[in-house]
């Protein structure tokens, strides 16, 4: 198995074809104050072999940069990979939707993907104000 992709974003939507729409992909959520809450999208794409077909298990998790989860996580879903006949693997996209989730302050999160019980892969999330601009310009977004 590989994750070929686990981001955070403003929507997403999978289609039947295997097509992943995703609209604001990003790693910095720049906020005019905290605590605040946004709606977003957690989206992971992951690639399984012939011989990992069957039921998996898949959970996001969201922690703060003390390791402390951010809100309950949301809901495990359950995905039943079916590899093609003349095909070696077969990709899944998981879009699960939060809203209001909760930035209680400004700092380094972390989205989580596990499969089966097992971490496959972590990615930062920088949350921030903006940065203050010179005198006298608009404010400058890192």
């Amino acid at each position: 198995m590989t994750t070929e992709m686990l981001t955070l974003c403003f929507a997403a939507r999978p289609s039947p074809n295997g097509e992943l729409n995703i609209l604001g992909a990003t790693d910095i959520i720049i906020v005019p104050q905290f605590p605040i809450a946004i709606s977003c999208s957690l989206v992971a794409k992951v690639r399984f072999q012939k011989i990992e077909e069957g039921v998996k298990e898949i959970k996001f998790s969201i922690i703060d940069s003390d390791g402390k989860t951010l809100q309950p996580a949301p809901p495990t879903q359950q995905v039943n990979i079916q590899i093609p006949s003349g095909s070696s693997s077969a990709s899944a996209a998981i879009v699960v939707a939060i809203h209001n989730l909760q930035f209680p302050k400004a700092g380094e999160y972390e989205i989580g993907l596990a499969i089966n019980g097992r971490q496959e892969m972590t990615v930062p999330v920088f949350v921030r104000l903006p940065v203050p601009p010179p005198s006298g310009q608009p404010p400058l977004v890192p």
